[in-house]
């Protein structure tokens, strides 16, 4: 988004950055996961479940547990020293501003093997900032001479260098115009409007495709003597054993999801199993077929042999669902 749309939600994420600070705490786990936006397309911050108190548990300023995503956590975390929750947050809070502005963050990591943050560690900051405009829209123009300056002065190496919230707050690029209320609303409304839209034409394609899949898949595992016309995808109907209800666990907890035909999937299995001479049971009332897909001794077994008795696993339990 722009400087200026940008310049709105980090006055917000500061504003809330400050609140919580004065209330006591530091979030320690800033980053764009955990901010949320309302339906007024205001943001909030969500998931306190790294904070720890602003003064530390000893009430002397400092905390001491190595936590946080890595992308976002100050360099002092990664060097396993002592840091203040108000110093790693506004770390935090600036790439997420980076993000804001350019879709992608400034460096992989604050450490010093990172080419990105070296640069800045060691403030050769021309370095740094050709690197991410050349390949941007305006080039060296893409990013404000103040937007720079002010993320210099957030990520630098010692946080006793970097400014505090206040500075933050009185900082030339926050001092900038902001877009008003109605502005905000009418630009994010209009982009969360097209997200919606583009997700109900992916979701109708998807179902297009999958009733496509199953069409094919009945017409071409039917009998040389069927000619009756296609009748389109399967219905409860036309079942000829017991399917249990769907849950939305049964994807999660299989290798295989299909919204094809269970008598075709059925049919096929057994075909299969049939022409390899592979022994089975089949079960009358069920989509359930049980056989022996085991290694025979002496053998290896091959995940990309074709042959099913070259395969680990005996007693293997097929159901459909």
């Amino acid at each position: 988004m722009s400087e200026r749309f940008a310049r709105f939600y980090f006055h917000q994420l500061i504003n809330g950055l400050k609140y919580a600070h004065k209330s006591g705490f530091a979030h320690r786990d800033i980053k764009p996961e955990n901010i949320l936006i309302d339906k007024d397309y205001n943001l909030k911050i969500a998931d306190f479940g790294f904070s720890g108190p602003i003064l530390g548990r000893d009430g002397r300023g400092y905390l001491y547990t190595q936590l946080g995503t890595r992308p976002y956590m100050a360099p002092e975390i990664h060097l396993n020293q002592a840091y203040t929750g108000e110093a790693v947050d506004l770390f935090a809070s600036a790439i997420v501003l980076f993000i804001l502005v350019s879709g992608h963050p400034p460096f992989n990591a604050a450490i010093a093997k990172d080419p990105y943050y070296k640069a800045l560690a060691k403030e050769q900051f021309d370095l740094f900032w050709d690197a991410h405009s050349k390949a941007k829209p305006g080039g060296a123009d893409f990013f404000s001479p103040e937007f720079r300056d002010l993320l210099n002065q957030m990520v630098t190496l010692d946080p006793d260098n970097r400014l505090d919230i206040d500075g933050v707050y009185n900082h030339p690029w926050m001092q900038m115009e902001l877009p008003t209320q109605d502005e905000i609303y009418e630009e994010f409304d209009g982009r969360h409007k097209t997200i919606k839209q583009t997700e109900k034409e992916e979701a109708k394609h998807s179902a297009m495709s999958s009733t496509d899949s199953a069409t094919k898949s009945k017409r071409a595992y039917r009998s040389a003597n069927d000619d009756e016309e296609d009748d389109g995808p399967w219905v409860q109907d036309e079942l000829e054993k017991d399917l249990p209800e769907y849950e939305e666990s049964t994807m999660a907890c299989n290798n295989l999801f299909s919204n094809a035909n269970p008598n075709v999937i059925d049919n096929t299995i057994l075909e299969y199993l049939d022409k390899n001479e592979i022994e089975f049971k089949v079960s009358k009332n069920k989509y359930k077929i049980k056989f022996d897909y085991g290694v025979k001794e002496g053998e290896e077994f091959d995940a990309n042999s074709e042959h099913p008795e070259n395969h680990s696993d005996p007693g293997v339990s097929v159901c459909i669902r």
